[in-house]
């Protein structure tokens, strides 16, 4: 949890040099770099768990084996090479000296008292929260009807595809156009992705597979333009606090989205739940028009 943690977080630190103009692309290379992780890591199961066996520890520690080498090589890179810490270099270009109080509470209060940051918000967790709600189910949905787990696997990568492959093209389009107008694109596909995923039979891994890329791409969308959006919208004093508020608020966004998919799909359906997701998403978009006068 910690690492993952870190790792949101990593995509605020490559933007706090970063000149407006090309702010949303440096932030999606960071996430575009997870691409790697959420490809290669699947496929490190077999040989770490050979690797766990030769010392005489079950198979299923091998991935946590893995995790730790991982991790802890990712972490002497950064000790390493990020120097000068780009946080603190570009406090003290600001002419700011001191530690910031680092305070979520006074964070939340001065998002919510402001319009732009509270829409970056707000895009950044509902766009969480479609992508988890759906997707969380979707392998429950096909299983119900026997497809197998290759199948279903299949279609899962397919998702993680369209949620990082493609963030640095979207990186690029939200300085192109803006944020707001790229959120807005993310908007429209998450709907389309609850279109084309709800109408799915259960044994249609086409249809399945289109919708759940359509589902990650969305979120790719909603993510990169809204995080950027953020870090443009608060005060100084106060940026590394909101960064770390909208992860708070954007996980804790997709476990209520998937404790509930999960009621959902015993009471009702999977295309109410792919229905119902898609409450949240087209507020966004009604209160996207409402952004009228945003900065790129």
């Amino acid at each position: 949890g910690s690492a993952s943690a870190s790792a949101f977080q990593a995509r605020f630190a490559a933007i706090d040099l970063v000149p407006e103009s090309h702010r949303a692309k440096q932030l999606s290379y960071v996430v575009w770099g997870s691409t790697v992780g959420a490809v290669t890591g699947p496929n490190l199961m077999q040989p770490a768990g050979k690797v766990a066996e030769y010392f005489g520890l079950p198979r299923l520690v091998g991935p946590y084996m893995i995790s730790a080498m991982t991790l802890t090589f990712a972490s002497t890179l950064i000790f390493l090479f990020l120097k000068p810490d780009p946080y603190l270099t570009a406090r003290s270009m600001r002419g700011e000296s001191g530690s910031e109080k680092r305070q979520i509470k006074k964070a939340l209060s001065h998002i919510v008292e402001n319009p732009r940051a509270l829409f970056a918000i707000l895009a950044i967790s509902t766009g969480h929260i479609a992508m988890v709600t759906i997707m969380v189910m979707t392998p429950v949905h096909m299983k119900h009807v026997d497809v197998t787990l290759t199948i279903i696997g299949l279609v899962i990568s397919i998702h993680v595809l369209g949620m990082y492959a493609f963030s640095p093209l979207v990186g690029s389009l939200s300085d192109r156009i803006g944020r707001v107008n790229t959120i807005r694109i993310g908007v429209v596909t998450l709907l389309l992705a609850a279109v084309v995923a709800g109408r799915a039979h259960a044994d249609d891994a086409t249809q399945l597979g289109i919708g759940l890329f359509l589902l990650g791409l969305g979120w790719s969308f909603t993510l990169i333009a809204g995080s950027t959006f953020l870090t443009e919208s608060v005060v100084p004093e106060l940026k590394t606090s909101a960064q770390g508020a909208s992860d708070l608020v954007m996980n804790l966004s997709g476990a209520f989205g998937g404790a509930i998919a999960g009621v959902v799909i015993a009471t009702l359906s999977y295309g109410w739940l792919c229905a119902l997701a898609a409450i949240p998403v087209s507020f966004l978009g009604i209160w996207s028009l409402r952004i009228v006068k945003a900065k790129r």
